[in-house]
């Protein structure tokens, strides 16, 4: 499908998948007809090259994040966008919905991560704790939980109604490229330019949350957008539990201090394939998607992660077979 005078960044299918949005750095977003692979709309409103973009979950709006530091709300009969969230410092990297569709939340390269408010075009909660860009952000399907990733790695978990951090580890050695939650919210996945994919538990996140909930449940603060009962301002990020310093410094075992850690449940190396997009099914099957670096062919990083795989799958084998395998094979 041609139409882009540049490169294209980001990419959304509507709900029935009926239609796909394009964003590029030709400023524009075109809205594609699946079955005619045609163009049935250009929205043009951003004057600077168009980062993200993603489809309301009940389809017809959708949001874009761009390089000249805001999003904006769009409706896909309308060619003047409906919202314009200004706010951001600098680049506005990512966006993505709330599971209501009465939210949008936005990552930045000022390193912070803003809730705003769809009826309203108003920022609600601030969310300060990075010290790089935040370029991955993924919204929990119960709506609870935000996930952000930065240039430097590092992953954080927030409670959306209290602005808290919940979780914070130097998940990986590179820039993060994608978050995604499982259906059951019991999991988080992220993919970084280390050639990585990670799986994340979150069960012991979920589990605590509902424990709050249920303490909390008749007394009319049990909804996930409620105000923090500490006083936090949606504008000043009170209630953020750890200072940002912690982000910056004593990083021991990939683990950041003032928040748990997250648990690893599994790391898949991806050879010589960065992962760019990461997506559960609703049978929490993990889809990824990347592209081929031919550079490490020659500087033997295949060759190392498949010596890492190879020792992965003996130590599986020891564990099913309870043994050592040099002891089977000794038998």
């Amino acid at each position: 499908m041609l139409g882009h005078s540049g490169p294209v960044f980001g990419m959304s299918f509507s709900p029935n998948s009926d239609f796909l949005l394009s964003a590029g750095q030709d400023c524009s977003v075109r809205l594609w007809s699946v079955a005619t692979k045609h163009t049935v709309a250009v929205f043009r409103g951003h004057s600077h090259p168009v980062w993200d973009v993603q489809f309301s979950p009940l389809g017809y709006y959708f949001v874009t994040a761009s390089n000249d530091r805001t999003a904006m709300l769009w409706a896909t009969d309308r060619k003047a966008p409906l919202r314009i969230f200004a706010g951001h410092l600098s680049d506005v990297n990512c966006v993505r919905f709330h599971p209501n569709c009465n939210y949008v939340v936005t990552g930045s390269t000022d390193k912070c991560i803003r809730l705003w408010e769809v009826n309203t075009g108003a920022t609600v909660r601030l969310f300060t704790g990075h010290t790089s860009s935040v370029v991955a952000i993924a919204v929990s399907p119960d709506g609870r939980h935000i996930a952000s990733g930065s240039e430097d790695g590092v992953i954080i978990v927030w409670d959306l109604a209290t602005s808290r951090r919940v979780r914070t580890n130097q998940a990986h050695t590179a820039s993060i490229t994608a978050l995604t939650f499982s259906s059951d919210c019991a999991q988080l996945s992220s993919a970084a330019m280390d050639s990585t994919v990670k799986i994340w538990d979150m069960s012991e996140v979920v589990g605590d949350k509902k424990k709050a909930v249920s303490k909390t449940k008749g007394e009319g603060s049990g909804d996930a957008m409620d105000v923090d009962e500490e006083g936090g301002s949606a504008e000043s990020g009170a209630g953020v539990a750890a200072p940002a310093d912690d982000v910056a410094n004593g990083v021991d075992e990939d683990v950041i201090p003032g928040t748990p850690p997250l648990v690893n449940l599994h790391t898949y190396p991806t050879k010589s394939t960065p992962i760019f997009t990461l997506q559960f099914t609703m049978a929490n099957l993990l889809l990824c998607g990347g592209r081929f670096d031919k550079a490490a062919l020659a500087d033997g990083t295949i060759e190392a992660v498949e010596d890492q795989l190879k020792e992965e799958e003996e130590e599986v084998l020891e564990e099913a077979l309870d043994g050592p395998m040099e002891d089977l094979m000794d038998e």
